[in-house]
């Protein structure tokens, strides 16, 4: 048991995203391979992305000239992501060892055509549960819930750690959650859809695709990056820290299992998980105190991702003006919403749209 003065903060608040991730190879750890990834320019992008959907959010209008969305803008959870995957083109039998790892960034995209939006109404059926419902609707969701609990299960045996606050740390919590009428209002975020959204079978089919595309032959792991509005709450961060050792069940063993039926190998200490996340204001109850920034603005950070768990978050203080957005850079992956957004309309406005092509 460590304590309290030793105890990590669920998240590293940090000015500066670039990484360069250290792997170690083989059970002698003696071989270290390394590979350096910008992180705020990228950041920059699935800002503009999120930027632009909301903009288009606002323009859409009915029939009679009014406002589709009668929400504020404050009222919204939408988030935009990307993924890297670590690789190199070269096995064990061809000697990788002490070879720099290669990567490839590709956005969190829908498999489906035209689908741009994943929102909760997908893995939540029902109209979205007011506090005063008691009935618990979003307990009907079986996958969600066990994808839920897996990455909570995953973080329990380093829970000691950190300081958790109000986090549910165990499964026993997380159940007890599930059957409260407070579950949607508690784990429904667009974190924990694009959390789930990676574990479908459609998206590790297409990230296995991507592999094959770039002649992968050693698989290193994942970088997950992700903008949203508010800063991800204790639960959400403690699920992203858990989705980083699902090793024995949940993500990273669904993919290795499908990884054996490729010609693609994985590192011998196994595949790793990181995440860099960016936000633009605190998360509801929380305030900017707990977030005070490293002076790191020149320096990537150092990181061992196979025995490190770690989530590097960044505050950007307000969204780009949005008379530039329209010329700059066009973010093209899935737009993550929460049930609040009407899919079928933001699917129709965002394949129209000339700014968010698909």
């Amino acid at each position: 048991m460590h304590s309290n003065s030793t105890k990590k903060p669920l998240f590293t608040p940090t000015k500066n995203l670039d990484v360069e991730y250290l792997f170690l190879n083989g059970e002698n750890y003696e071989d270290i391979s390394s590979v350096s990834l910008e992180g705020n320019n990228l950041h920059k992008e699935l800002t503009m992305g999120c930027t632009q959907a909301l903009h288009l959010r606002t323009s859409l209008q009915n029939k009679n000239n009014n406002p589709v969305y009668k929400s504020t803008l404050k009222d919204v959870n939408f988030a935009t992501m990307g993924i890297t995957l670590l690789y190199s083109d070269t096995d064990l039998l061809e000697g990788y060892l002490g070879d720099d790892v290669l990567s490839h960034y590709l956005p969190i995209e829908s498999p489906f055509e035209n689908q741009r939006i994943v929102s909760t109404m997908d893995f939540y059926s029902d109209t979205y549960q007011q506090p005063a419902i008691t009935q618990n609707k979003a307990a009907r969701c079986h996958l969600y819930n066990q994808s839920l609990k897996n990455r909570v299960r995953a973080f329990q045996n380093m829970a000691t750690q950190y300081h958790l606050g109000t986090a549910k740390s165990s499964v026993g919590e997380v159940q007890q959650m599930i059957e409260s009428s407070q579950f949607h209002e508690t784990y429904h975020h667009t974190e924990q859809t694009g959390l789930f959204y990676l574990e479908t079978d459609a998206y590790i089919h297409l990230l296995l695709k991507e592999l094959k595309k770039i002649d992968a032959a050693l698989f290193y792991g994942f970088v997950l990056d992700i903008h949203t509005q508010r800063m991800m709450c204790l639960n959400c961060n403690l699920s992203v820290l858990g989705i980083q050792k699902t090793a024995s069940a949940g993500f990273l063993n669904k993919f290795s299992k499908a990884l054996k039926k490729t010609h693609i190998e994985k590192n011998e200490i196994g595949i790793s998980f990181s995440a860099r996340v960016s936000a633009e204001a605190p998360c509801s109850g929380a305030t900017l105190e707990v977030f005070k920034l490293q002076n790191d603005e020149s320096t990537p950070h150092l990181i061992y991702p196979q025995m490190e768990t770690e989530v590097l978050q960044k505050y950007i203080p307000k969204r780009l003006p949005g008379a530039q957005y329209a010329g700059q850079s066009i973010y093209q992956g899935a737009f993550f919403a929460s049930s609040k957004s009407t899919k079928l309309k933001w699917e129709e406005a965002i394949a129209s749209c000339p700014h968010l092509k698909i």
